[in-house]
C-alpha cells in the first residue's frame, strides 16, 4: 500500500565510514540484495517518491532512485536526516537506515498512520517507535519544518538525533511485543562483519522454518 500524507518522501540513509564493518555497509549483501537495496525496495512498498542520501550512486540500485547528497559529509545520521529533510522541500519524510535490515513494512505502516492520526490539539514534528525501552530515531517520520533545528545543532557540534529528539515535539509509538510482527531482531543493527554473520543465520533459520 502506497500511502500519500503529505506526499511523504521516502529516505534511505546509506552514508557513513562503516569503519567497524571494515567495507561500506550499504553494498554488503544480506539474503540476495545489498542493505541499500533492501531499504530501497521496503520504502517503496510505502511511499511513491525515494531517495537515498549518499555520497555516491551504487549499480545494483534502480535506475529512477534519486541520489541526494549530504549537505555537508562527514556529520553522521544528523548530517543524512538534515539532507532529506532538505530534499523534502516542506513535506514530512520518513527515515530508514539501511543497516536495520529487519525492520517490518507493518512497522512503517503503524508510524505513518500514527502520523496521520494526529490532531492540531496535540501537534507533533516527529513520530519514533520504542522497543523494549529503547527509541529507534533512524526508523520514523520527520517533518521537514525542524530543518532549521537540526542544521542549528549541527553548527553547534550536536551531532545526536537522540539529543535533537529531545528538543522538538515527538511521538513516541511503543511496539510492543505482541504485535503480529513484531520480532526480537526487529531493530537489529549491522555495523560489525559479525552482525552481518548473525543476520545471515538469522535469514537461514526464517527460510527453514517455512
Amino acid at each position: 500500500m502506497v500511502f500519500e500524507l503529505e506526499k511523504m518522501l521516502g529516505a534511505a540513509l546509506a552514508g557513513g565510514r562503516s569503519s567497524r564493518m571494515g567495507s561500506d555497509k550499504a553494498i554488503v549483501e544480506l539474503a540476495g540484495r545489498t542493505l541499500v537495496q533492501g531499504a530501497v525496495e521496503k520504502l517503496e512498498e510505502n511511499f511513491s517518491e525515494v531517495v537515498v542520501v549518499s555520497t555516491q550512486r551504487w549499480a545494483r540500485l534502480p535506475a529512477d532512485v534519486e541520489i541526494v547528497p549530504d549537505l555537508k559529509p562527514g556529520l553522521g545520521p544528523l548530517g543524512g536526516i538534515a539532507s532529506a529533510l532538505a530534499r523534502g522541500e516542506g513535506r514530512a519524510v520518513f527515515i530508514l537506515a539501511c543497516d536495520l535490515p529487519f525492520v517490518p513494512s507493518e512497522l512503517i505502516q503503524l508510524l505513518i498512520e500514527t502520523k496521520k492520526a494526529a490532531s492540531s490539539d496535540s501537534p507533533h514534528l516527529a513520530v519514533v517507535p520504542r522497543w523494549q525501552g529503547e527509541v529507534e530515531p533512524l526508523c520514523g517520520v520527520y517533518n521537514s519544518e525542524i530543518l532549521p533545528t537540526v542544521k542549528r545543532a549541527l553548527a553547534e557540534g550536536t551531532y545526536g538525533v537522540q539529543e535533537l529528539l529531545r528538543t522538538v515535539p515527538v511521538k513516541v509509538v511503543e511496539v510492543a511485543a505482541s504485535l503480529s510482527f513484531a520480532h526480537p531482531n526487529i531493530f537489529m543493527n549491522l555495523n560489525r562483519p559479525e552482525d552481518l554473520q548473525r543476520a545471515s543465520e538469522l535469514v537461514t533459520k526464517r527460510r527453514e522454518s517455512r
